[in-house]
């Protein structure tokens, strides 16, 4: 992983944070929550018969998106922090072999 790398995940890191922090998310996940808790109560109706079937499939469809999108900001988040944190370690490590005047394996070319 390089330096642009880091760049990225970074940018990304506080692009989605400050998203999830703004009053205009916090409106759409509750309005989300609340169209959820809509959809859920009608999967849990025993259905009328089986032409219902297809109506109850869809419903879970649109059920399983609106949570998808609202846990993806939280998935970015979490991937870039990993990304970063990675990033940092292998230059901890890094550091230390070239502070003992060894190279860092896979980077037997380079001058410490």
């Amino acid at each position: 992983m390089n330096e642009a790398q880091l760049v990225e995940a970074q940018e990304e890191l506080r692009i989605f944070k400050e998203l999830v922090a703004t009053e205009g998310w916090q409106r759409l996940v509750e309005i989300m929550q609340t169209q959820n808790a809509g959809r859920e109560q009608k999967l849990r109706e025993p259905l009328p018969n089986i032409f219902a079937l297809p109506e109850a499939e869809y419903i879970k469809g649109e059920l399983s998106g609106a949570m998808n999108v609202l846990l993806l900001p939280a998935r970015i988040i979490e991937q870039a922090e990993v990304v970063i944190a990675e990033i940092k370690h292998k230059r901890e490590i890094e550091e230390e072999y070239n502070d003992a005047g060894r190279n860092y394996p896979g980077d037997e070319g380079r001058a410490p």
